[in-house]
């Protein structure tokens, strides 16, 4: 991830921090995949998730807050499965608390994690395009998998 600048990296904190597999930055170069500064960055972690708070009166702004704004932001939209993983619903749902200036719950933002006819439900079209009984069943694995590994 990059930052533009000016970026006051001491007011943002990092919640989400990877480190990717190197097979993940070989990809030739293109708009959705690899470039030089990405296959720099091998062996180096990524940050996935981040919020900023900015100091009152910046840019003449006013927000509820006593005139700070937060920000909150992440890069895993693009897959839509992702909104099954009950740890990816509950680190955005925080996030969005958190940037309306509302006390975000000790124990995380509790909704239940959507079913895969729900999440089949919430797209624009029936079904993707390669959609299958296989690929279904699939998706359904790994909604399986990740409900059970994030279960306390």
């Amino acid at each position: 991830m990059c930052f533009a600048p000016p970026c006051d990296y001491a007011k943002r904190t990092d919640i989400l921090v990877c480190l990717p597999p190197d097979a993940t930055r070989n990809g030739p170069d293109g708009p959705h995949s690899g470039n030089p500064t990405v296959r720099e960055r091998k062996g180096q972690p990524e940050i996935l998730g981040w919020v900023y708070e900015r100091d009152a009166g910046v840019a003449g702004r006013i927000a509820p807050n006593g005139g700070r704004g937060r920000g909150f932001g992440f890069t895993g939209g693009h897959e839509h499965w992702n909104w099954g993983h009950p740890m990816f619903l509950k680190s955005v749902l925080n996030g969005i608390v958190w940037t309306a200036g509302a006390e975000v719950p000790e124990s995380g933002v509790v909704v239940p994690t959507p079913t895969l006819d729900e999440l089949l439900g919430y797209l624009s079209a029936p079904a993707p395009q390669d959609w299958t009984p296989q690929r279904r069943e699939q998706i359904q694995k790994q909604l399986d998998n990740w409900k059970t590994a994030s279960a306390p």
